[in-house]
C-alpha cells in the first residue's frame, strides 16, 4: 500500500479539502486532485474507557450502537460476518499505511465479535474471532512505533472504536508475519468447531473462510 498519511498531510485532509497536482506536502509527496474518502485522524493519547469505546462504535454508526447478529437465522448471521469482515478488510487496506494494518485488523475484528451471541453454537465463533482480536492487538502492543502516533480512522460511514496503535516500521515484516500465524490459528479453530456441530457446520467453514482471507491484507502491506 502507498504510505501516503503523514501528520503534515492531515490538517488538509481533515479539514476535507481537495489536494490539487501543484500541492506538495512537506516536500514529501504530490497527489493527483483527489478528495480523501479514509484518513487517521490522530489525537493525543488517551486511555480508552468503556465508555469511549461505546461512544466511539455510535459515532461510526451513525449515532446508533451496532445490532448484534440475528442467532435464529443461521445463514443471515454467516453471511453479516462475512460482509463485515469484507468491509473491515477494505476500509484496513484503504487507510494506506501499513504500519496501522494490524491494530485495525484487531479493532474490527473485536466490533464483530462482540455482535455474535455469548451462548449457544455461535459463542465459539464469537471467542474464536475475540481471542483472535486480542491476539493482534497485543501484537500491536509490544512492536509499537516510539514516533508514529496512535489515532482514529475513520471514512464517510465507519469509524474505528478506538485510537489504532502503529507498529514500528523497522518490526513490521515480523509482525505481519506473526499476525498472519494469528489469523491463520483462528481459521483452524473455527475449521475444528464446523467438525463439532452439525447443523451450523456451513456457517463455521463460511467465517473460517473469511478469516483466513484477512492473510491478504497482510500480505499486501
Amino acid at each position: 500500500m502507498q504510505k501516503l498519511l503523514r501528520t503534515t498531510a492531515l490538517v488538509a485532509v481533515l479539514a476535507g479539502l481537495t489536494i490539487s497536482p501543484a500541492l506538495s506536502l512537506a516536500g514529501e509527496f504530490v497527489v493527483e486532485e483527489y478528495v480523501f474518502d479514509y484518513y487517521i485522524e490522530f489525537e493525543e493519547e488517551f486511555e480508552v474507557t468503556e465508555e469511549a469505546e461505546t461512544d466511539g462504535l455510535e459515532d461510526a454508526e451513525g449515532g446508533e450502537g451496532s445490532e448484534d447478529y440475528d442467532e435464529s437465522d443461521p445463514a443471515g448471521l454467516a453471511d453479516a460476518v462475512v460482509l463485515d469482515f469484507s468491509e473491515a478488510i477494505s476500509f484496513c487496506d484503504a487507510i494506506g499505511a501499513d504500519e496501522y494494518v494490524i491494530d485495525c485488523l484487531s479493532e474490527r475484528m473485536s466490533v464483530i465479535a462482540e455482535q455474535l451471541p455469548e451462548t449457544g453454537e455461535f459463542a465459539e465463533m464469537r471467542a474464536t474471532i475475540a481471542q483472535a482480536s486480542s491476539d493482534l492487538g497485543a501484537l500491536a502492543a509490544q512492536n509499537r512505533s516510539a514516533t508514529l502516533p496512535s489515532g482514529v480512522a475513520r471514512s464517510a460511514e465507519v469509524a474505528t472504536t478506538r485510537p489504532l496503535r502503529p507498529v514500528a516500521t523497522e518490526t513490521l515484516a515480523a509482525s505481519l508475519q506473526a499476525a498472519e500465524a494469528i489469523v491463520a490459528q483462528a481459521e483452524v479453530v473455527l475449521l475444528r468447531s464446523s467438525s463439532n456441530s452439525d447443523n451450523r457446520a456451513l456457517e463455521f467453514q463460511r467465517v473460517a473462510a473469511i478469516v483466513g482471507s484477512t492473510r491478504s491484507l497482510l500480505r499486501s502491506a
